[in-house]
């Protein structure tokens, strides 16, 4: 039987990588679809969830932290950069798919755009699961015993993400058709 805790954890866990996943589908829908909001409207509502359930992570792990009111040996690390890393990464492609939802809902936009987009899922989604696998390890254990892997490879990876993040609105800004 798992412990209501880890229960919990689980399930932040699932809607962190469903989000991520409900979000790719949206994509590839969008991209076959013309002149239909409902592509744009799946992933969209998929990187909400991502976002609530990395949000919802926060305060656990923070949490962790603090035994019966007393803090212990707490800094800035511990309050989990690569969550917030994460989270602004998402933010990012939520904002520029809101400012030209018009262009990606009316298909306005190169062939590029898409190859881009679904990279940027791709690499979106290993970055979601190897934070998983670090927020686990952290509540799991102390947080010495943690790899510094994850935390590089998330580095690693956000700065992966926002490249094509960047990318893509550089082809949305100046590479999008008429129609």
């Amino acid at each position: 039987m798992v412990p209501e805790k880890k229960l919990l954890h689980i399930i932040f866990f699932i809607l962190i990588i469903c989000g991520t996943i409900y979000s790719f589908i949206g994509n590839r829908i969008q991209k076959n679809l013309i002149n239909d909001p409902t592509g744009y409207n799946i992933s969209f509502i998929g990187s909400i969830f991502s976002i609530f359930g990395l949000f919802f992570i926060l305060p656990i792990i923070i949490s962790k932290k603090f035994d019966f009111y007393v803090v212990k040996d707490f800094t800035f690390s511990e309050i989990n950069f690569p969550t917030i890393l994460s989270i602004i990464v998402i933010s990012y492609n939520l904002s520029i798919n809101y400012i030209y939802k018009n262009e990606l809902n009316n298909s306005n936009v190169v062939e590029e755009y898409y190859k881009y987009s679904h990279l940027y899922s791709f690499t979106i989604l290993l970055q979601l699961i190897i934070l998983c696998l670090y927020v686990y390890n952290i509540l799991d254990k102390e947080q010495e015993n943690v790899s510094r892997i994850y935390d590089y490879t998330i580095y690693l990876f956000s700065t992966i993400n926002i490249v094509l993040i960047s990318i893509m609105r550089i082809i949305l800004k100046y590479f999008t058709t008429d129609g």
